[in-house]
């Protein structure tokens, strides 16, 4: 049986991946983590690329966060 396509399937995408987004969110507000500030900082070369993109995406926090 033919199904035809949304016509618009940019829009699907785009609301999926704000779904995955505020999932992600609530997943890292969750996240407790004990860890020596010295050693946070060796660390942080490995985690700087992740911070970026997540930064990078300019998405107002606001709107997902409390």
């Amino acid at each position: 049986e033919y199904q035809p396509k949304i016509p618009y399937p940019a829009r699907a995408k785009q609301a999926e991946a704000k779904e995955q987004f505020s999932k992600f969110l609530d997943i890292f507000r969750q996240l407790h983590i004990n860890l020596p500030f010295i050693d946070a900082l060796e660390q942080m070369p490995k985690y700087a690329k992740f911070l970026k993109d997540i930064l990078s995406r300019k998405r107002k926090l606001e709107e997902v966060t409390y």
